[in-house]
């Protein structure tokens, strides 16, 4: 699991990795964030846990 903001403190993202791969996000008030998960989830792209935790990080780089 990897927490992207402060847990209880909005916006903020949970992401669930298993064996290194993306499989799950869910966020409040950050739809943004959760949205290009989505996208990399998707697309099978890779992202690190401290990628998904780093807030300067834009997940759309998980893309390529």
């Amino acid at each position: 699991m990897a927490v992207r903001g402060e847990l209880g403190k909005p916006p903020f993202t949970v992401f669930y990795l298993s064996g290194g791969e993306l499989m799950a996000a869910a966020g409040v008030n950050d739809h943004h964030t959760v949205a290009r998960a989505r996208r990399v989830m998707e697309a099978r792209g890779e992202v690190t846990r401290a990628q998904l935790e780093d807030p300067n990080f834009d997940l759309r780089r998980g893309l390529a």
